[in-house]
């Protein structure tokens, strides 16, 4: 009896999922005729995925990011030189007071100073050394292979064959 009421319900769910389904689909065929507007659609071709993207540029946005960047750093450089009125020479005491120094005493840094900036000096020059190879490696592996881009320029660069094999 169980087994009985369990198949019945089966064969009634699956009735109601193909009436469902045919429900969709015939709402989908009404949607689509009443946007034709009585007339007939048909594909004419596949869509062709397109080889580059069109937009965004990519490279075009980074050089200008590194360019305006470069551009902004120099003008807050600049910026601040300009409006920084500490006396540097003998010859800006002249100016800015008027008055003609007799001797001047030059800075002597101490070994604590030097050793920071040997430090500083040796911090830079590891980083460039261990992080330019690392950062390429990253963006081959993750952003884009590099060897295409090598060898365009390498043929744009006019070397005899030999050093090219």
């Amino acid at each position: 009896m169980l087994s009985t009421l369990e198949r019945d319900y089966d064969n009634i769910k699956r009735q109601y999922d193909r009436a469902v389904d045919a429900q969709a689909k015939a709402s989908t065929g009404n949607v689509i005729e009443s946007l034709a507007k009585g007339r007939r659609i048909s594909v004419v071709e596949q869509a062709v995925a397109p080889e580059r993207p069109t937009s965004p540029n990519r490279p075009l946005i980074a050089l200008s990011g590194l360019i305006g960047g470069l551009a902004l750093g120099g003008l807050v450089v600049a910026l601040m030189e300009l409006l920084n009125r500490s006396v540097r020479r003998p010859r800006d005491l002249e100016t800015g007071l008027g008055i003609e120094p007799f001797a001047t005493i030059p800075y002597m840094f101490t070994a604590g100073e030097l050793l920071r900036r040997r430090a500083i000096v040796t911090a830079m020059a590891l980083g460039l050394i261990l992080g330019l190879p690392g950062a390429l490696w990253y963006v081959d592996r993750n952003v884009r292979p590099l060897q295409p881009v090598l060898e365009r320029l390498l043929d744009k660069i006019p070397l005899p064959s030999v050093i090219r094999t």
